[in-house]
């Protein structure tokens, strides 16, 4: 296997372990600052997405300092922000196929 090919396998490696780890992490940590007392129908997808688009952003520069290539910043950048939208996305669609039955009387949960 080609030096580069080998690279680009470690690095996509490396983004796929962050993501499904310490992304989900750093990004319920900036979605609880950044929309401490809203409810996700409150929400809007571009303001969500940037958030993830940030976090993305926070994830390859860290993968940056220990060596990965600069192509991993917008890897991450552009994984985040899909991730962040598809997130609120299929939040929103759960809410709205949700039973009666399971859902409380009371007003709809708030990010903590």
């Amino acid at each position: 296997m080609q030096p580069w090919l080998k690279r680009v396998r470690a690095t996509l490696g490396l983004g796929l372990l962050w993501a499904v780890g310490g992304g989900g992490v750093i990004f319920a940590v900036v979605l609880m600052i950044a929309a401490r007392r809203q409810r996700f129908d409150e929400l809007s997808m571009a303001r969500f997405a940037g958030w993830g688009a940030f976090t993305g952003l926070t994830l390859g520069a860290l993968a940056m300092s220990i060596g990965a290539p600069a192509v991993f910043l917008a890897i991450m950048t552009g994984a985040g922000t899909v991730a962040a939208a598809g997130s609120l996305l299929l939040a929103r669609r759960a809410t709205q196929h949700a039973s009666p039955d399971s859902i409380a009387p009371s007003r709809p949960a708030r990010i903590p």
